[in-house]
């Protein structure tokens, strides 16, 4: 007769010992850190930024006078100021991305601060196209089906038609909370927090030498629902104009890997129809 074997059954414990895991979490530091120090017993949280080096905190105290209305007054002052900036009736730009050989084209076009028109692009096959005609908004995939934009994302989608969004951001609805100064690429940046008024909330920096945002953190939804954040790295602002514009845009998180994407071309008030907005 034979004998039946008794399986062995072994203890998850045995191999997973939290007192000598390392727990890594991606994340906007404010919003993690004291959620992850129950897990430390000395509660210490170690962090590091896009790069893998240690990150710094170069001084929490933000010199008497600096505020966040202040640090959006000379952001925009940085660009070229609010008189040049109001003269922007219409704009347009094409950015190529590139990434794991693939090269994608996206062309955005504005007008009067509240019409909008994006599509992407791989060679000369559309991708999708988003099209905010004032009051509506409609998103169209590569398979011709398409879906209205409503709600948090279409409140979101207007701010995205102004030629700068931070102009905005003085206005009723938001909420505006400048929290410390950290190195960002080696120099030193503002912080500011962003509570937009669709709820969106993003972290954004702002170099403290130059006044210009440096970078940006948002969240968005993964494909398969979850939340992911996307880390957007500003360089290379070159004037169009009389406005500076980041000409290259390094972005983490949507993909595997990071996605730099340079500004091939900016054109100003150079006359957009109408019916490039009608949504049918």
């Amino acid at each position: 007769m034979r004998s039946a074997r008794k399986k062995s059954y072994c203890s998850p414990k045995k191999y997973i010992r939290p007192d000598k895991a390392h727990i890594l979490v991606v994340g906007n530091r404010d919003e993690v850190a004291e959620k992850l120090k129950v897990f430390s017993p000395e509660g210490k949280i170690n962090f590091w930024d896009t790069d893998g080096e240690p990150a710094k905190s170069i001084n929490t105290n933000i010199p008497a006078g600096v505020t966040a209305n202040t640090l959006l007054n000379d952001y925009l002052n940085a660009l070229g100021g609010m008189e040049n900036i109001r003269k922007i009736k219409d704009l347009q730009q094409t950015v190529v991305m590139k990434t794991r050989g693939m090269e994608i084209t996206v062309k955005q076009s504005s007008k009067e601060g509240k019409k909008l028109v994006q599509e992407m692009l791989m060679g000369s096959q559309s991708m999708g196209k988003t099209i905010l005609n004032g009051e509506k908004g409609l998103q169209t995939g590569a398979g011709g089906a398409s879906r209205a934009i409503e709600g948090n994302d279409l409140m979101d989608l207007k701010e995205q038609a102004l030629p700068v969004k931070e102009t905005a951001y003085l206005s009723e609805g938001y909420q505006l909370n400048l929290t410390g100064i950290e190195e960002i690429n080696g120099k030193a940046a503002y912080i500011l927090e962003v509570t937009h008024p669709g709820g969106s909330k993003t972290t954004e920096y702002y170099e403290v030498a130059t006044s210009l945002k440096v970078r940006e953190i948002s969240t968005t939804k993964g494909p398969d629902g979850s939340d992911v954040q996307v880390i957007n790295d500003y360089e290379d602002y070159k004037a169009v104009d009389g406005v500076k514009f980041p000409h290259a845009t390094t972005t983490i998180g949507v993909f595997p890997v990071p996605m730099k994407a340079l500004v091939s071309e900016i054109k100003i008030n150079a006359g957009i129809e109408d019916s490039m907005f009608d949504i049918k």
